[in-house]
């Protein structure tokens, strides 16, 4: 009778690809349990990782795959450390784009400043030490690590691939870059960090719009709402 999506840009695929009535379909975001992070333990990973106090730190968290879109957010760091060169990049992840990734780091000349961490099974560590996460995606529907990095107070920087502009409003908790433009994603970057009062700001507005729209309990009261 009824058919869910987890973002608008999948219930209008749904209604163009599936054929599906669009008064059947109702988006209901994902919802996740807040991340938690211990701050001492986050300082002795930057301290295991040998990054300096002083330094920026921006990452993500993801399969490695082509859909990913890895190349593009490593073409637009070696962009942003022509301006912020003390600046590291963590990639938190495993898969089948890892040989040509490190290849593509090392061609860049960007390896000094880019960490591989590999799979890691609970990353929160990882991000909480990160000022700003990454979304470069090709694609994508509601982002669990989005949420999660905003649940930590994360400022974001996204691609305008499908659910990402509905869950970062561009400007407010994060900002949204032409999909695939490398040259828009490193002046995105550029600006919230160089920018601290934008970039605390952000941060406060992201972890507040996680909580108003998505977190667990959101989610399931909105498909109870369905069955009522």
């Amino acid at each position: 009778d009824n058919f869910t999506a987890i973002s608008k840009a999948t219930k209008q695929a749904l209604i163009d690809f599936e054929y599906i009535p669009e008064n059947k379909i109702e988006v209901i975001y994902n919802g996740i349990t807040p991340v938690q992070a211990d701050p001492e333990k986050t300082t002795e990973l930057k301290q295991k990782l040998q990054i300096s106090a002083s330094a920026h730190v921006i990452g993500t968290i993801a399969r490695l795959d082509p859909i990913k879109n890895h190349s593009m957010m490593f073409n637009a760091f070696k962009l942003v450390l022509k301006k912020l060169p003390d600046t590291i990049l963590i990639l938190v992840g495993d898969g089948e784009e890892r040989e040509r990734l490190e290849d593509l780091v090392d061609t860049l000349e960007i390896r000094n400043n880019v960490i591989f961490t590999g799979y890691i099974c609970e990353p929160q560590h990882y991000l909480d030490c990160m000022d700003i996460f990454l979304l470069p995606s090709l694609s994508e529907g509601t982002s669990m690590t989005l949420l999660e990095a905003m649940s930590l107070s994360k400022p974001c920087v996204v691609t305008d691939a499908g659910g990402n502009p509905e869950i970062i409003q561009h400007q407010v908790n994060g900002l949204v870059t032409e999909n695939n433009h490398t040259t828009k994603f490193a002046e995105a970057i550029n600006h919230l960090l160089a920018n601290s009062s934008s970039l605390d700001e952000m941060a406060n507005n992201a972890q507040n719009k996680f909580n108003d729209l998505y977190t667990a309990e959101n989610m399931c009261q909105n498909f109870k709402a369905i069955y009522m």
